[in-house]
């Protein structure tokens, strides 16, 4: 599963709740610096994962909690890119 949301800047953050087969995936979108989108962080299940890469799905019967940040983008890096060297 890909991340792209948009939010109004105004809201805080959205929950939703996706099913696939019969695993469950809590999403929670937070948007802390008032942005439309941006995906600058990826959780799943507690474990920072990589951008730009997406989660993979499971049909475990499990309960799973992912959390996506969205923030500012450098549009020089991109997301997922390291931060410059001083």
């Amino acid at each position: 599963m890909h991340f792209a949301p948009c939010i109004a800047s105004a809201w805080p953050h959205y929950v939703l709740t996706y099913r696939h087969g019969a695993g469950r995936y809590g999403i929670r979108v937070e948007n802390p610096k008032g942005v439309e989108q941006g995906v600058v962080r990826i959780e799943l299940d507690g474990e920072s994962q990589p951008l730009g890469v997406g989660i993979q799905l499971v049909d475990d019967g499990q309960v799973h909690r992912v959390r996506v940040e969205l923030g500012p983008i450098d549009p020089v890096q991109g997301p997922g890119s390291p931060a410059p060297q001083a």
